[in-house]
């Protein structure tokens, strides 16, 4: 495990996509400098010393990614990117978002179950349709659900441990386009939409994780109509709120819609098999924690990993001999860049594939309507005017310069740290000339109220 605390910023810039780069599998530079890797990933040194930390467990991650690449024989290849100098709990914390107790596991258990009530609840309807299906199908050797289009493109859920939401979404997506009779393109449906009204029925906690595979798709199903607003009706935001679930938001109309789930657990390799080939992508679990996972650029993942520590939801959707494939939510230009953002992964290791669940969709019996076009961005925040009293903005034409972001920076941003003492800040601001105001500011996920905007920001008084 890397021993290295990240101090420094990571900062995203709002409504920012990232394309899958042609690099014919290599990948990005393994052998940056920390300027170079500062310029790539957008992560921005507090001072010096903190540059020194950042060139020390860069040079560390190129050794272990260099050496394992330079491996005779393995099935996968890792790269670098944003989060291969943070150890691996600093890691958890962001990218993943899957929180499950060990007695969720348990054998007489029917999948996760997010109260105590229901723990140990099981779902006969869920039990009855996977023993049918296990008789009824006869999938192939091997498959891959994208060759038959069944399959929406890779998502990012950046710095929010919004996983399951995604991953639910893809399955979600892929399940309205089967029953469709009419739609022609993928589904793209609303992952902040499922974040907010998740949060509002007290059944997840927004970017802070669930405790469940089965939450968003059973929400759907049982509480919201089975649809979703599209995408660009509701853009993701990377932050959830109970207050801002929109049952009033037009919804997509694909022609389909969620009215059933399913959940599952101690699910054998054949009987995954029989899923995938039915619903062509399937909500699972996986244990992303490990360095090298984080890392994966291509191949077949067969680093083991305890089984009992599942930290990620994932999608898969489909299985070659001996591995599964899977859809991550992590974006395509660097993490599985060899993949298009996609994975494969030894059967057997990691906890992977041994819980499911799938949403049902059948048609509405009207024709699918036109994809609406994107949201305008929000109207950035009125400039104050320059005062030495005023503490509500901070200058942050310093972070963004070292980021390598033009300034003056008009816009919102996302930005987040870890202390010393493992303290995760995380900000959110809306900038006029690099002027910028904090909107919400959270220290390991409670409110930070106290202080100015530098304050909030960088710690001190001017950042």
């Amino acid at each position: 495990m890397r021993s290295f605390t990240a101090i420094a910023f990571l900062l995203a810039l709002a409504f920012t996509t990232f394309a899958a780069p042609n690099n014919n599998g290599k990948g990005v530079d393994n052998t940056m400098n920390e300027k170079d890797f500062e310029k790539t990933f957008h992560v921005i040194p507090v001072d010096e010393k903190d540059r020194e930390k950042i060139k020390k467990a860069l040079t560390k991650a190129e050794e272990e990614i260099n050496k394992h690449n330079k491996e005779d024989g393995s099935s996968f290849t890792e790269s670098l990117n944003a989060y291969s100098i943070l150890d691996d709990k600093t890691f958890k914390k962001e990218r993943t978002g899957v929180v499950i107790n060990e007695a969720q596991n348990r054998t007489f258990a029917t999948g996760l179950i997010f109260n105590e009530e229901e723990l140990y609840r099981k779902y006969p309807e869920s039990e009855a349709y996977l023993l049918q299906l296990s008789r009824e199908s006869t999938p192939p050797a091997t498959y891959d659900a994208r060759e038959h289009g069944r399959i929406s493109p890779v998502k990012d859920q950046g710095q929010c441990g919004s996983c399951t939401a995604f991953a639910s979404g893809a399955a979600i997506e892929t399940c309205l386009k089967d029953a469709s009779k009419s739609l022609k393109d993928h589904a793209d449906i609303s992952e902040q939409y499922l974040l907010d009204c998740g949060m509002a029925a007290h059944d997840a906690d927004g970017c802070q994780g669930t405790h469940n595979l089965v939450t968003y798709i059973r929400q759907l199903a049982d509480n919201f109509g089975g649809q979703t607003p599209h995408e660009n009706t509701t853009p993701y935001k990377q932050t959830a709120s109970s207050a801002s679930c929109d049952q009033s938001a037009a919804k997509y109309k694909s022609g389909s819609k969620v009215t059933k789930w399913h959940q599952f657990s101690d699910v054998t390799v054949d009987q995954m098999k029989a899923l995938i080939y039915k619903h062509g992508a399937v909500i699972s679990g996986v244990k992303a924690e490990s360095g090298p996972f984080k890392n994966y650029n291509g191949g077949i993942f067969d680093v083991a990993c305890d089984d009992n520590q599942i930290d990620h939801a994932i999608a898969l959707v489909g299985y070659g001999d001996g591995y599964w494939i899977g859809k991550n939510s992590w974006g395509t230009k660097y993490w599985g860049a060899s993949e298009g953002g996609f994975f494969k992964i030894k059967m057997g290791i990691c906890g992977i594939a041994t819980l499911a669940a799938v949403p049902v969709c059948e048609p509405t019996g009207e024709g699918a309507g036109p994809a609406p076009p994107p949201a305008p961005p929000p109207a950035p925040a009125p400039s104050p005017a320059p005062s030495p009293s005023n503490t509500d903005t901070c200058d942050l034409t310093n972070i963004l310069e070292q980021s390598y972001i033009p300034t003056p920076f008009t816009g919102s941003a996302s930005l987040w740290h870890f202390a010393d003492n493992f303290d995760l800040h995380e900000v959110s601001v809306s900038c006029t000339n690099s002027m910028c105001t904090v909107i919400t500011a959270t220290v390991n996920g409670e409110p930070k109220t106290s202080g100015t905007a530098c304050e909030k920001i960088c710690g001190a008084s001017k950042c």
